[in-house]
Order: structure tokens, then C-alpha cells, then sequence
């Protein structure tokens, strides 16, 4: 050995081996780490690890959160009475935001894989779209209620000068 150059790493696990400051467990566990392998296990990523299982699970989801009520509420509206439509299909309503929102989160835990991005894009669009409905839905009714509310007080001032005429005469 060369004094000039400091000892290897396999040199100095040697040395401290026959000194006895490591045991035999020991020495060949830190053996064992330091050998290279052709593929290092530490390195390659595994499927469940980065998401990749769960990506596809939630984007499944996603589909199938619109595609299942969406054929319920057709199968309801072919079937039910009328009185019971509007029961069932606030139901599948219920049922698509509920698969939705449990693919978007799944899509965010497995965010690493495209399906998981994937999976949170196609969650969010039915999700928005029920959000922009609702809003588009109360302004109209708001809209409706203001109009009919006028309505009434002109036909209420109508029949009050109608009354008043009728007792004038």
C-alpha cells in the first residue's frame, strides 16, 4: 500500500474489522451497501411508491363519476314517475360530486403520475360545471322572483286604482 494516498473505503472496513471495532454483522451489511449492483434498488422507483396505481384508480373514478349518473339519470327518467324524478336525480347529482371529489383527490395524492393530473382535470370539469350551473340557476330564479314580484305590485296598484274608481262613481 501506498503511504502517499489515503486508504479505500473497502481498506479502511477491513481494517476496522480485524481491529474488531465492527462485527462480522456488521462488516458484511456495510459490505453489502457498498458493492455496486448493475441496478441500484435505491434508485428505481416502484409503482405504488410514486402513485402510479392510484393515478389510474382515480382517473377510472373520474370517468366513471360521469358516465354512471349520467346513465342512472337516464334509466330514472325512463323508469320513474314524475314525482320521484326529481328525487332521484338530485340523488345521481349527489352520487357524481361524491365519485368526483374522491378522484380529484386521489388524483392529488398520485400527482406524480399523468394519470393523476389527468385524473384531477377530468374531476374538476363536472365539478365546475355543476358550480357555474348553480349560479347561472340562482341568478335566473333571483331574476324570475324580482319580475314576478313587480308584476304583482303593478297588479296590485292596477286593482287598487280600479277599486278606488269603482267607489268614486
Amino acid at each position: 500500500m501506498n503511504d502517499s494516498q489515503p486508504p479505500s473505503s473497502r481498506e479502511e472496513l477491513e481494517g476496522l474489522h480485524e481491529e474488531g471495532k465492527i462485527t462480522d454483522e456488521e462488516y458484511d451489511e456495510i459490505l453489502n451497501a457498498m458493492t455496486p449492483r448493475s441496478t441500484d434498488e435505491r434508485l428505481v422507483t416502484k409503482p405504488e411508491a410514486s402513485g402510479h396505481g392510484l393515478g389510474k384508480i382515480a382517473l377510472i373514478l373520474a370517468i366513471l363519476g360521469i358516465l354512471v349518473p349520467v346513465a342512472i339519470t337516464a334509466l330514472v327518467t325512463a323508469v320513474a314517475s314524475y314525482q320521484n324524478r326529481d328525487t332521484a336525480l338530485l340523488l345521481c347529482v349527489f352520487l357524481a360530486v361524491l365519485v368526483e371529489l374522491v378522484a380529484m383527490f386521489a388524483g392529488f395524492f398520485s400527482w406524480r403520475s399523468s394519470s393523476g393530473k389527468a385524473a384531477v382535470a377530468v374531476a374538476l370539469i363536472p365539478i365546475l360545471a355543476l358550480i357555474v350551473s348553480f349560479i347561472v340557476y340562482a341568478r335566473m330564479t333571483r331574476r324570475g322572483h324580482e319580475r314576478k314580484l313587480e308584476r304583482v305590485k303593478a297588479a296590485t296598484l292596477e286593482h287598487q286604482k280600479l277599486s278606488g274608481a269603482d267607489l268614486a262613481d
